[in-house]
């Protein structure tokens, strides 16, 4: 319980992020053993039952943290929540290309974002802490986002995906938004 309520608040605090997801996944597949023991002690159970029904738990627990895009409800969330959380800019560039659309921002928004995030911290820890600058962060961003625009049109449809394909269709369509 302590550490589903940790978790809770560094989601509260720094956003979402893939660990935090995974302890979330984790602490599921915990709940879900600690079930089937108290389910294999009252029932008088075999070993062999516990392992099967813990293994079959595990399984359908991969399989059903396999059918989100993480990465694009990971942008979406923490931009979704930017005025409330410190916004790691260093994280979102390392998303993958589908959440492009969602963690471009104005230099307002940028600018607003750094103070923020200054202010969150404080001004002391901050200057310690590796941030990158809005600056910076622009352009990385428009770097990724040219290589993305530029090489989306020559992949094969092997490699195509929905979520691709809605980020290309919405960067080409708001291309103003990286200007």
């Amino acid at each position: 319980a302590s550490v589903a309520v940790r978790n809770y608040w560094y989601i509260h605090h720094f956003g979402l992020a893939y660990k935090r997801i995974g302890v979330i996944l984790f602490l599921l597949a915990a709940l879900a053993g600690l079930w089937l023991v108290m389910r294999k002690v009252t029932l008088l159970r075999s070993s062999f039952y516990l392992t099967r029904w813990n293994l079959l738990a595990a399984y359908v627990i991969v399989v059903c943290a396999s059918l989100f895009d993480w990465d694009t409800l990971i942008a979406r969330y923490n931009m979704a929540h930017k005025q409330d959380i410190f916004v790691e800019l260093n994280f979102l560039l390392f998303l993958d290309e589908k959440a492009l659309p969602y963690i471009a921002m104005s230099d307002a928004e940028l600018a607003a974002l750094h103070a923020h995030n200054e202010a969150v911290l404080g001004t002391d820890r901050f200057n310690r802490f590796p941030y990158l600058h809005p600056n910076t962060y622009r352009e990385v961003l428009q770097q990724n986002t040219g290589r993305f625009l530029a090489t989306y049109p020559e992949r094969s449809w092997r490699e195509w995906n929905w979520a691709d394909a809605n980020a290309f269709d919405v960067l080409t369509a708001n291309g103003d938004v990286l200007k």
